[in-house]
């Protein structure tokens, strides 16, 4: 059972079914959740659709906006930021459309691109996801397809080699054919192309696919609850599909934390909570080794450089942060409790 926030500001509407109701979680989104909003609201209504929101505790500038659009959008205020998974649940919960359309507010998708969505998940019944090519606002290709994770791949991830590597469109000319076979992201976009999975700024899922397999993994606060619900899938016979050729801009300027520290944090937690979830014990290990060894350097570099930092207290605060997050990333190795099952489990009900 979700949580519950606060009433919706209109019942879901059983006379007239919806065809794809979109998805929206907002934190601190503001102009970004303004402009995605009112794009929505210029699509002429080819499809039935219905535009969910759910608001995470965000601050005054995005609850202005979320007014502004209240008479046009299904509308959840929650108290507290309870995170995506648990957001995109309730969400669900209060939808009705035979798709759902996860989108992030710091997105621009066109009506052309959501008819071809949705033209393909018709066509294809054996498809439980579908999801565009993503584009920074400058028109490179973001990217957005990837492997499922392993040691190699998470090594990469945790140790920042992406930042050392050349940019993107070098990669897919020089190295795309060798290094797309270990890093699904560096391959050179195909116009159909069944992947592991997509990042959950924009996708589109089968509804009865997504109930059947009970939603997103609520425990996974932030980043990684797209890769469980693939896996999910991919175990369950449904493939997820990713169509080159549609693009949607994707700027990655919503708000993901206050605190500097805080989106590794979450990063790192649901790295654990994946590895927990579907690995043995001793890759369970070696990934703790590899976050703990990453926040030592961390703490090392802040006391190699400290003394050319302006603000000293922003130093302190850091470093209590980053040895904070190694006690609580081994408190979560160790947890006895965790729920095996990856769906909207009892302990949430409200």
């Amino acid at each position: 059972m979700i949580p519950h926030g606060e009433p919706l500001m209109r019942s879901r509407s059983i006379e007239q079914p919806v065809d794809v109701s979109i998805l929206i979680v907002s934190y601190n989104a503001g102009s970004d959740l303004e402009q995605i909003l009112a794009v929505l609201c210029e699509i002429p209504e080819q499809q039935r659709r219905e535009t969910i929101v759910v608001d995470n505790a965000s601050q005054v500038d995005t609850q202005t906006v979320l007014d502004r659009y209240a008479g046009q959008i299904r509308l959840i205020r929650n108290r507290v930021n309870r995170g995506f998974a648990s957001a995109v649940n309730q969400a669900f919960e209060a939808s009705s459309g035979r798709y759902l359309l996860l989108l992030n507010p710091d997105t621009v998708i066109h009506r052309d691109v959501l008819d071809r969505l949705v033209e393909y998940l018709d066509q294809n019944p054996s498809t439980g996801a579908v999801a565009p090519s993503l584009i920074y606002p400058d028109g490179r290709i973001q990217p957005s397809r990837g492997s499922f994770p392993n040691l190699l791949r998470t090594a990469a991830a945790v140790f920042g080699v992406k930042r050392w590597m050349p940019r993107d469109e070098w990669i897919h000319r020089r190295a795309g054919r060798w290094l797309g076979h270990l890093f699904r992201q560096y391959s050179a976009p195909c116009s159909v192309e069944i992947v592991d999975y997509t990042t959950g700024a924009c996708v589109l899922i089968r509804r009865s696919v997504f109930e059947r397999l009970g939603g997103l993994d609520e425990r996974f606060f932030l980043y990684y609850e797209e890769i469980d619900l693939a896996l999910r899938m991919r175990h369950a016979g449904d493939t997820w599909v990713f169509l080159g050729d549609l693009k949607v801009m994707h700027s990655v300027a919503a708000a993901s934390g206050q605190a500097p520290l805080r989106p590794y944090y979450e990063r790192a937690r649901s790295l654990m909570l994946f590895y927990r979830k579907h690995k043995p014990a001793w890759q369970c290990l070696v990934v703790y080794l590899m976050l703990a060894g990453r926040s030592l350097l961390q703490l090392i570099s802040l006391a190699l450089c400290g003394r050319f930092r302006i603000d000293p207290t922003k130093k302190k605060a850091e470093e209590k942060a980053t040895i904070a997050s190694i006690f609580g990333l081994l408190r979560l190795l160790f947890r006895s409790d965790q729920n095996q099952s990856g769906s909207r489990s009892e302990d949430h009900s409200g």
